[in-house]
C-alpha cells in the first residue's frame, strides 16, 4: 500500500470537520433544550389555569348558600363576567375587570338562568319555565395569546 509522505494540512482540516460536528451537535442540543423549557412552561401555565378553574367552581359552590345566593343574581354575561373578591369570610362577584392571576391569568363567571321542564332542565332557556333556584356557572380562564379553558356546573339554592 502506498502512503503519501505529503499529508500537509490534513490535521487542519481533520480539525475544521472535528469543529463543525461538536458545533451541530451542540446547537441540536440547546434547540432540544429551548423545546423542552417551553413545553414546561406551557403545561405548568395549563396546570395553574386548571387550578384556577377549579377554584372558581368551588367558589361558586360556596355561593348557594344562602345570603350568598343573592349574589348569583347579579347579571354575569360572557360581555360582561364576574369574577369573585373576598368580602370577609364571604365572596362577593364583582363586574369589573379582574386583576390579572400569576400575572398572565384572567378569570370570571358566566351565570345563566336556568328553565325546568318538569324535572329536567331545559337546553334551551324558556323564561316561562325559569326556575330562580338554579343556575347555569360557565367558569372562564383566559392567558396568553387567546388561550382559554372552560368549566361548567350548575347549582343549586339550598
Amino acid at each position: 500500500m502506498f502512503f503519501s509522505k505529503n499529508n500537509k494540512g490534513f490535521g487542519l482540516i481533520e480539525a475544521i470537520i472535528g469543529v463543525a460536528m461538536g458545533s451541530l451537535l451542540l446547537l441540536v442540543f440547546m434547540t432540544l433544550i429551548t423545546q423542552t423549557m417551553e413545553v414546561n412552561r406551557e403545561n405548568s401555565n395549563q396546570l395553574k389555569a386548571a387550578m384556577y378553574l377549579q377554584e372558581l367552581i368551588e367558589i361558586a359552590r360556596d355561593l348557594e348558600r344562602d345570603p350568598a345566593w343573592t349574589e348569583l343574581s347579579k347579571t354575569c354575561t360572557l360581555a360582561a363576567p364576574c369574577h369573585p373578591e373576598p368580602d370577609g369570610s364571604n365572596w362577593e362577584l364583582e363586574n369589573s375587570p379582574e386583576a390579572p392571576l400569576g400575572g398572565i391569568f384572567t378569570r370570571g363567571f358566566i351565570i345563566d338562568p336556568v328553565s325546568r321542564n318538569g324535572y329536567d332542565i331545559e337546553s334551551v332557556y324558556n323564561p316561562t319555565n325559569d326556575d330562580p333556584d338554579t343556575k347555569k356557572i360557565t367558569a372562564r380562564i383566559t392567558w396568553g395569546n387567546s388561550l382559554e379553558r372552560k368549566l361548567e356546573t350548575y347549582v343549586y339554592k339550598y
